[in-house]
């Protein structure tokens, strides 16, 4: 479903390899195999499956804008292709792809996603290290960053999604980090993340959004379990408010202050935990105003990961802060958490499942307007071979905004999604070394 955070998910390479990785008979599930230096894969998958929308606005039902909008069965037809390769000081991972569907009743093929992301990470020196992301997707969803997620790693593609609306929107993502240990227990991290959502639509009402992060953080490592960190992150989101020909945006100040926490259980499992927290000023224009006008609220962050043996993997996300997010007209404040897990049965069947839940405000005055959002999905893989493998999928998805403006007319203020998959999945191994 939906990937993102409601506050700041900030650019950082995660490196989650194994020494020796489970692998499914399936090649193309599973964790990659770290011996190989270099892989290119190439990917299809065509599924049939029906899509149950209820769309409810103030006075009952709302006519969809668009075919994805509408309940019924089509057929979706995927392909991509990854790059990665592996060297001992530098690491590159490239993703593309596109996915469609196409109506049988209607006779229409309707592109929903295409999507590329490259990025890679390298060590300049023994304790340098940088790592830089660009991702960029063209969908009809909507809502990035409403849900949080763990930090993107190399090639991650930022935008994609189950559409929401009837009107695209291209959305360019850039991060960039670099680290320096200053010494054996401390080091330096500063970053860099950018986001651009262009609509494609011709509506005066809709409004584009631009967002900027940047800011830095000092980590000592108290003891072998415990990390401190203390940071600062400037952000800033341009909703298109204007006055007197005056762009206005809204500034937000970020003190992140907190403690990582790792512990191994036993041999064969291992959790950890992370938790920031701190104050958030927000300096937000007063509308129809030049004045602007201060607030304060409290963000929070906390990561949950636990793995066991070697097949499962299971993560906890839960962030509280303000965040920039496509569609709304202004910033929101919300609790959020997003759950994963991630296994296999045995090497011919494989699992994954999600679940998360947003609630909040929008806006940040007394007139603020609340609003819910709801996600799921559930998906198996059965392997029938090598190199295809039968899955089935199942998502849930719904919101509540009933109160809010939002930005394109072609998004309902109240949706309830179901849809139920099953079809076949290829991988295509063009290289390996």
């Amino acid at each position: 479903m939906l990937a993102g955070a409601s506050a700041p998910v900030h650019a950082q390479e995660t490196v989650t390899q194994s020494p020796r990785p489970f692998q499914g008979i399936f090649g193309g599930s599973g964790t990659p195999d770290a011996s190989l230096r270099h892989s290119f894969d190439l990917t299809a998958s065509v599924t049939e499956a029906y899509d149950d929308n209820l769309l409810e606005d103030f006075g009952g039902a709302v006519s969809p804008s668009s075919l994805v909008q509408e309940s019924g069965f089509y057929t979706g037809l995927g392909a991509g292709v990854s790059y990665a390769w592996n060297g001992k000081r530098v690491q590159v991972g490239a993703n593309a792809g596109t996915y469609g569907r196409y109506y049988q009743d209607a006779a229409e093929y309707i592109g929903v996603n295409q999507y590329m992301g490259i990025g890679f990470a390298a060590n300049f020196a023994r304790r340098t290290r940088i790592f830089a992301n660009q991702s960029l997707s063209y969908s009809p969803a909507y809502f990035y960053g409403l849900f949080p997620d763990a930090p993107v790693s190399t090639g991650t593609v930022v935008g994609t999604g189950d559409p929401l609306g009837g009107s695209n929107v291209f959305v360019y993502d850039t991060a960039v980090s670099l680290s320096h240990g200053i010494s054996r227990r401390a080091d330096l991290e500063a970053l860099v993340h950018v986001r651009r959502s262009d609509f494609d639509s011709d509506s005066t009402l809709t409004q584009d959004l631009t967002s900027y992060e940047v800011g830095g953080r000092y980590r000592y490592n108290w003891t072998r379990e415990a990390t401190i960190r203390v940071g600062y992150f400037y952000r800033k989101g341009g909703y298109g408010y204007s006055v007197a020909g005056v762009q206005r945006d809204v500034v937000v100040h970020d003190i992140d202050a907190g403690i990582d926490y790792r512990r191994a259980l036993s041999v064969s499992r291992r959790t950890t935990l992370e938790f920031s927290a701190g104050p958030a000023i927000v300096n937000a224009p007063i509308e129809g105003s030049l004045d602007s006008k201060l607030t304060y609220r409290v963000r929070a962050n906390v990561a949950l990961n636990h793995s066991a043996g070697r097949t499962w993997k299971s993560s906890v996300f839960y962030t509280r802060g303000i965040g920039f997010t496509e569609g709304f007209p202004r910033p929101v404040y919300s609790d959020a958490v997003n759950a994963s897990v991630d296994g296999f049965f045995s090497r011919r069947v494989d699992f994954h499942a999600n679940a998360g839940f947003a609630v909040g405000e929008e806006g940040l005055s007394a007139a603020s307007k609340e609003f819910h959002a709801y996600s799921a999905a559930a998906r198996a893989r059965m392997a029938l071979g090598r190199m295809w493998a039968i899955v089935g999928e199942y998502q849930f998805y719904k919101h509540d905004l009933t109160d809010i403006l939002l930005t394109s007319t072609e998004l309902p203020n109240r949706m309830n999604r179901n849809t139920a998959s099953i079809g076949l999945t290829f991988w295509f191994p063009l290289a390996k070394r």
